[in-house]
């Protein structure tokens, strides 16, 4: 039963981002067909309780009319300051299925995400067909599908360890070339897998207001906060100290090497 259950969780949760992203996708071949091209400028943004307030952005159709456009969430990858310019792809005679141009020339994006859903769905269908069990400790020494998992571990474990040290490296940059300043936390955030962060806001060198989520600062509204951000994009800053935001960076490298152990474990 409990296959049974594991099994179909694998096969229809993939299924379901799989058709999403190909409803995605195929707005956006034909955007790339037949769209037509304007020029967005953020003219204001529309506050959320769970995170950073979305930018609206406002452009001219062919036909002249202002048309408003809420871009999907974490379109711009951080947060996209008042007066911001971008382009715009839509359909002549539908301008709501506007896209940012950016996202429409990614060819790839599709692929990134079917790929990995395939792969578990795959394994799903395995479960089911109970060819995998559910454990590792049944598998017999020697066996291949436990040096598959073995490199699946060591894999997925050297990418964590990297990725831990890109990201901290990433953080002594930002603390050593940003700009500093101070910003206010103005509200909780609990976008984050139900973890409460803080949405810090304060005026960049063009005393644009900004916009940030830290886990490293204190989430009490008006709490005042130490801010490093990159001039040329203040949304990438980061709040807090060093030492604090390091952490994540650490827990992830551990996590890594534990991964790669347990795939060498595997894999002799």
């Amino acid at each position: 039963m409990n296959a049974v259950v594991t099994g179909a969780f694998l096969v229809l949760l993939p299924a379901i981002i799989l058709a999403l992203v190909g409803w995605e996708t195929r707005v956006r071949l034909r955007l790339r067909r037949s769209g037509v091209t304007a020029r967005g400028r953020v003219v204001g943004h529309v506050s959320r309780t769970d995170g950073m307030d979305e930018p609206v952005l406002r452009f001219v159709d062919r036909r002249g009319r202002y048309v408003d456009f809420r871009p999907q969430r974490g379109a711009f990858g951080s947060f996209a300051p008042v007066g911001m310019e971008a382009d715009l792809v839509y359909l002549e005679n539908d301008p709501d299925t506007a896209r940012l141009a950016s996202d429409v020339r990614g060819r790839y994006w599709s692929l990134l995400v079917a790929a990995p859903c395939a792969g578990v769905m795959l394994l799903g269908v395995l479960v089911l067909a109970g060819v995998l069990p559910q454990g590792t400790r049944s598998i017999p020494s020697g066996s291949p599908v436990k040096g598959v998992f073995g490199l699946v571990n060591l894999v997925i474990g050297l990418l964590m360890v990297g990725g831990g040290c890109w990201w901290f490296w990433r953080l002594l940059l930002r603390y050593r070339d940003g700009h500093t300043t101070t910003g206010t936390v103005v509200r909780r955030s609990s976008q984050n897998q139900g973890r409460d962060l803080a949405v810090v806001e304060f005026l960049d060198l063009h005393h644009r207001r900004i916009q940030l989520v830290s886990r490293a600062v204190s989430r009490k509204v008006g709490t005042r906060v130490p801010v490093r951000y990159p001039a040329e994009r203040p949304g990438k800053g980061v709040a807090g100290s060093l030492a604090r935001n390091a952490r994540s960076a650490a827990v992830l490298f551990l996590l890594g090497l534990a991964t790669a152990a347990v795939g060498v474990a595997m894999l002799a």
